[in-house]
């Protein structure tokens, strides 16, 4: 391989202090097999010691050359800059030059080289601040944030390139939308102008204005400075019509309002004044106000990236001992990874990461190191770490048996349809195939074909999963007892009589019991679907149901969709089972196997994710994206929960803490589902000391979705307040 020598020992200048080589010393020759590996130079070490060989040769050379010289010659002397040296023959000559001061004495030059190199100290420490405490002398003084360079890299980060990143943020087309093949911020405006998204009256915010607000002039952002321009434009323009893509080329997955949250966290955590910062919030909720809450930029979202930027700083305030300074911060986006020196970001980038930033990080012993940190942000500590049905099953077992490729396929189709929630079915977007085509496609349809992609994925592993786990045995299960309620003579006797005594029954009777049939049996919240569900009642009491098929078609007549129709026919049967408490009905019979099923799936479900640890594993790395318990306990991810009170930190340190424990197989061994709290609910806990201390990790709610007549089962994972306020509690 060819080796640059002339630029690997530029940048051992660079880093070794006052920037004079000197490979005698230990560190140094440390400095330099750190650059060697950088470079990918092979045998790193071999090459520096055999550096060090030769430097010393040269240097013992360079002194007997120098001693040689001055044999024999009694007068030396200095030019007046002191560059160079010359030898009197005669003493009467010298004093003669040194009278006239073209020359200096040895010892003159020797005292103006320390003069000017207390010069030079003074004014590398001109900023007299680091990490946070004042420097006098090199004692701390006042706290800042100022920082040296680096001393050493992260070895993920090319060091020329990161070193550049500002610039390369402010100035390449990419990053700065500057034109050439991209849109500048008035091409952005017309693309919005053509899709008719209505501007929002009495807010005028410009680039300008939003320089302005940080606190920055043009060219001094230390994020892609295209960002400006993506607040600029969702300020000014109402949500609805637009997605983050018709704002700038590239962007991360999620809904409208999520993704310019991340960006309000990747922008304001680059302001390190904290006074200044609150002043680019408070431009940001003025404006939204101002525009009548039409922004997609919302309120909730401002306060907590401005509380996720406090939990940013005291992070890294507890890494860095002796200081920080954000160097630079990017999106979840490889080509910005790149721009900022980031070797490899396919192959290093975390699981759940939102943003990056890169830091120049102080330890407490004084040398500074430039890090790479991928936070991932929570709008607050009400974040699920699971939303979904216990359909989740077929995914978690996609994650224990599926390829790489299966996995990566499945994710990055969720991915997609979450971009395109909130939007119009019928608007029309650019998907890329495989083979690189581009086509126009409805939301509606695009989002028909990943789903039917991720369906094909679950379906190739569904055999794996016991049949009372599987939600749609459980589903078939309760289709075939509706049917045969339906068609059960004895159960149509027993349903007949009680709409001919409800006919007799008076108007608070007839509420009392469809309020409780509406809110005990049916869960339903408030009093609407009770009136709703006593005047279908009324209306069914009209007719004559004294056969099966007779009570079919009465709910046929209620013309209500295939759901709403198995909730009246169990809301029915349960009105059969009320008004015969204490007594052996065939509608209670159904009522009880319905409940068995439903209930027994629920158990089978959790059963089957939580016992079995390679299950566990997977369902953890399913949840990942959300809550990557496993990354953050290694501290290879960190995630900050934008809660009010300055936010909290999940990282390395709060969890290790708070679980009293550094290694995730531990935890995962003692995971377990336990009735935790004053409800008992169901709770995934880590059990220590043999169970005698429980930490609640997630609350954990597997529920039909309509009991008894819904056709799927809620699967529901929360991070427990409990382990929010434990890791709150180390976040110091």
């Amino acid at each position: 391989m060819n080796i640059d020598f002339q630029e690997i020992l530029k940048e051992l200048e660079f880093r070794v202090p006052k920037g004079i080589i000197n490979l005698n010393e230990e560190q140094q020759v440390t400095t330099l097999v750190e650059i060697l590996r950088e470079n990918g130079v092979p045998d790193a070490n071999e090459f520096a010691q055999r550096a060090r060989v030769i430097f010393g040769y040269v240097s013992e050379a360079n002194k007997k050359k120098a001693s040689t010289k001055k044999i024999g010659t009694k007068f030396p002397a200095f030019s007046k800059d002191g560059e160079k040296l010359v030898y009197f023959k005669t003493k009467a000559s010298l004093d003669t030059a040194l009278k006239q001061g073209s020359h200096i004495t040895p010892k003159q030059k020797e005292d103006n080289d320390k003069k000017k190199s207390v010069s030079k100290t003074d004014k590398k420490q001109e900023p007299k601040q680091l990490g946070g405490i004042e420097l006098v002398g090199g004692a701390e003084k006042r706290k800042s944030r100022k920082q040296q360079k680096p001393t050493s890299f992260d070895d993920r980060i090319d060091s020329k390139v990161s070193q550049n990143l500002q610039k390369t943020y402010n100035t390449d087309p990419q990053f700065s939308q500057a034109g050439d093949e991209y849109p500048t911020h008035k091409d952005r405006l017309k693309l919005l102008e053509s899709k008719k998204v209505p501007k929002i009256k009495n807010v005028n915010v410009t680039e300008d204005d939003v320089y302005k607000a940080l606190g920055i002039k043009k060219g001094e952002c230390k994020f892609p400075s295209k960002y400006v321009s993506v607040m600029a434009l969702a300020l000014t323009h109402a949500k609805g019509k637009y997605t983050i893509t018709d704002l700038t080329d590239a962007a991360g997955a999620g809904t409208l309002d999520s993704t310019l949250g991340e960006l309000m966290v990747l922008i304001g955590s680059t302001i390190e004044d904290e006074k200044s910062r609150a002043n680019f919030y408070n431009y940001l909720r003025d404006n939204v106000a101002k525009g009548g809450n039409q922004s997609p930029i919302t309120r909730d979202w401002i306060d907590a990236a401005e509380e996720s930027c406090k939990a940013f700083n005291k992070k890294l305030g507890r890494k860095c001992g002796g200081g920080y300074s954000v160097q630079g911060n990017f999106w979840d986006i490889e080509k910005e990874a790149a721009g900022a020196g980031i070797k490899n970001y396919k192959r290093d980038k975390g699981k759940s990461t939102d943003i990056n930033t890169l830091v120049n990080c102080t330890s407490k012993d004084g040398k500074t190191t430039q890090i790479w940190q991928q936070p991932s942000l929570k709008k607050s500590k009400d974040v699920n770490a699971m939303n979904a049905t216990t359909s989740r099953v077929f995914s978690v077992t996609l994650n224990r048996y599926g390829s790489k490729a299966e996995k990566k396929l499945y994710e990055d189709s969720g991915d997609e349809i979450d971009t395109y929630k909130g939007l119009d079915k019928k608007m029309i977007v650019k998907v890329k195939s495989a083979d690189g085509s581009v086509k126009d496609m409805t939301v509606e349809n695009r989002v028909r074909e990943l789903n039917a992609t991720m369906k094909n994925l679950e379906r190739k592993y569904a055999d794996k999963i016991p049949k009372s786990a599987n939600p749609e045995y459980a589903a078939k299960i309760q289709k075939q007892l509706h049917d045969k309620l339906l068609n059960d003579v004895d159960a149509n006797k027993e349903l007949n009589k009680f709409f001919t005594n409800w006919q007799s029954m008076k108007n608070n009777e007839k509420m009392e019991l469809a309020q409780k049939i509406s809110k005990k049996y049916l869960s339903q919240k408030g009093d609407a679907y009770g009136e709703q569900l006593k005047n279908m009642f009324d209306r069914m009491s009209e007719y004559e149901m004294n056969t099966p098929e007779k009570f079919n078609e009465v709910l046929d007549y209620m013309e209500l969709p295939p759901k709403e129709k198995s909730k009246l026919m169990v809301a029915s049967m349960n009105a059969v089972s009320l008004t015969n408490e204490g007594k052996e009905t065939v509608c209670g019979d159904y009522k009880k196997k319905l409940l068995k099923n439903s209930h027994g799936h629920s158990e089978a479900v959790l059963k089957y994710l939580i016992e079995d640890d390679e299950n566990k594993n997977a369902l953890l790395e399913n949840i990942s994206k959300t809550f990557p318990l496993k990354e953050l306990m290694e501290g290879k991810e960190w995630a900050i929960l934008g809660e009010k009170g300055g936010g909290i930190n999940l990282d390395t340190d709060t969890i290790t803490k708070c679980l009293g424990t550094a290694k995730y197989e531990d935890v995962v061994e003692k995971l377990q589902i336990v009735p935790y709290g004053d409800k008992k609910e169901p709770t995934l806990v880590y059990s220590a000391d043999n169970g005698k201390r429980n930490i609640p990790i997630s609350k954990i709610n597997c529920r039909p979705d309509g009991i008894m007549y819904g056709t799927g089962w809620k699967l529901e994972m929360d991070i427990h307040d409990g382990f929010a306020a434990c890791c709150k509690s180390h976040d110091v």
